[in-house]
């Protein structure tokens, strides 16, 4: 059979990143990549030409364009079916903390699972458990900001979706408190669809 890569993360944003994603895992388990971006692509050939590659561009904005986007609904279907009101402001928040609850869970499977991706070989990111607890840090800040953000703006609804590999529960208590929605088996899609302001 035929071995073909789609990244489902989007381009590494960083040299250290980058170089993981091209260099760091077994090229003959490869019959082709496809690549988001050109500049994924020219790494590739520079350093290892011997895998073949394509550059597709980000396949998540095909939900953008005929036929996959009959697939998302409108702002009233999607308000309707969600049980918000879609003739009310609405500020949707995806914050993406992933990695935040290793700072107090888990953090034997934390610690393997990045030694087993060579994660834990990527510039800044050698001790899983130190780059958690910044994590949990940054996701505090960033409920504090959003927090400042609701109390000035209080007539807005608000909506919020955590990163699916996030702890949901503290997430869960922060929505309950400030009169937050919390959505958790969404899509991007169905979130952007009945947006008016988007904090990421």
């Amino acid at each position: 059979g035929v071995c073909m890569i789609l990244p489902t993360e989007g381009r590494p944003n960083t040299d250290g990143r980058i170089k993981w994603a091209v260099e760091e895992w077994p090229h003959n388990l490869c019959d082709l990549y496809l690549c988001w971006s050109d500049t994924i692509r020219d790494r590739f050939q520079g350093t290892v030409p011997a895998v073949p590659t394509v550059t597709t561009g980000c396949p998540r904005f095909d939900f953008w364009f005929p036929p996959y986007n009959a697939l998302i609904g409108d702002r009233v279907t999607v308000a309707g079916l969600r049980g918000i009101d879609p003739d009310r402001e609405t500020v949707t928040v995806v914050p993406s903390f992933p990695a935040a609850k290793f700072a107090y869970q888990s953090q034997e499977f934390h610690r393997g699972d990045w030694a087993d991706l060579g994660v834990d070989k990527i510039k800044g990111r050698e001790d899983p458990i130190a780059f958690a607890q910044k994590e949990l840090k940054a996701e505090k800040q960033f409920m504090d900001m959003l927090l400042a953000y609701r109390l000035h703006f209080p007539d807005e609804q608000y909506i919020v979706s955590p990163h699916p590999a996030a702890d949901v529960l503290p997430w869960r208590k922060f929505c309950e408190e400030h009169g937050m929605h919390l959505w958790t088996n969404n899509t991007i899609f169905e979130l952007l669809a009945v947006s008016d302001l988007h904090i990421t």
